[in-house]
């Protein structure tokens, strides 16, 4: 029989050491999200216990680490390839727009895949962009990209990669700024959390979530392009990234009572 949990006391304002309570309470929280998150998936239950019971096992000797998303690395690599496509002189044009580029050729698109994504094949890297809408084939059979970020709209491997990387970014930062190390230098955690907002307001908040989401990490890719340059490439480097991700919470809706069977049973 499962243990009750424990019964948690009203939250405190005041400053101090979390309680067990407070543990318990953020811990079923969140397994209780992504237990949700994985059956809308199709999951099963015995699977996503088989999962949970490894982490446990797993966890002290062998704690996460990004590396292992190696889904997520073909993601990661087609942004560092389009910001190439849009960047670099021998792929824009004279307005500096990236340029519709031959798979095949010194400038074509096979010279941006090997450089990026060398353990595939450029063709199927091509593919691979084109199913996902990343690039578009035109008429003339050139390739030229939809936008400058890497967006994959289907759910498969690389999607379920972000989830960790994701997860392990925002912990991780959390960990830094509330674990004592933030006083040195605070990491980036900032919020908007807005209630009642109309459900008619939603397009334009999508709309412009996304507009000044891209301008943001423009401003930081082209930074980072910029200063990295100028930093020897034998020095020790590190994993880094913002995500902005924007969400919408609407009306929780009850779930559906099974109905019971009428019939009477015979004696």
């Amino acid at each position: 029989m499962a243990r009750p949990p424990p019964k948690r006391s009203r939250t405190s304002l005041t400053s101090g050491s979390v309680t067990d309570e407070e543990l318990f309470a953020s811990m079923e929280q969140t397994l209780r999200l992504l237990t949700g998150f994985y059956r809308r998936l199709g999951a099963k239950r015995s699977a996503m216990k088989a999962a949970f019971l490894q982490a446990q096992r797993t966890a002290d000797r062998r704690p996460y680490r990004m590396a292992e998303a190696r889904a997520f690395e073909i993601f990661r690599s087609a942004g560092e390839l389009l910001d190439a496509w849009y960047r670099e002189a021998a792929y824009v044009d004279d307005v500096g727009a990236p340029r519709a580029l031959a798979l095949r050729g010194p400038d074509g698109f096979e010279g941006l895949a090997r450089r990026f994504l060398p353990d595939h094949d450029p063709r199927q890297v091509a593919e691979f962009f084109a199913d996902e809408g990343i690039v578009a084939r035109l008429a003339s059979g050139l390739l030229k990209p939809h936008r400058r970020t890497a967006l994959i709209n289907r759910l498969n491997a690389v999607t379920l990669d972000r989830v960790a990387v994701l997860a392990h970014g925002l912990l991780g930062t959390l960990h830094w700024n509330h674990g004592g190390r933030g006083t040195e230098q605070p990491r980036l955690e900032r919020q908007v959390h807005a209630t009642r907002v109309p459900l008619a307001l939603i397009p334009e908040f999508n709309a412009k979530t996304k507009e000044a989401g891209a301008l943001l990490i423009g401003q930081i890719e082209n930074w980072l392009a910029a200063r990295r340059s100028s930093i020897r490439t034998d020095a020790p480097t590190a994993r880094v990234g913002v995500s902005l991700v924007a969400y919408v919470e609407e009306p929780a809706t009850p779930p559906k009572r099974a109905r019971r069977s009428t019939r009477r049973r015979t004696k």
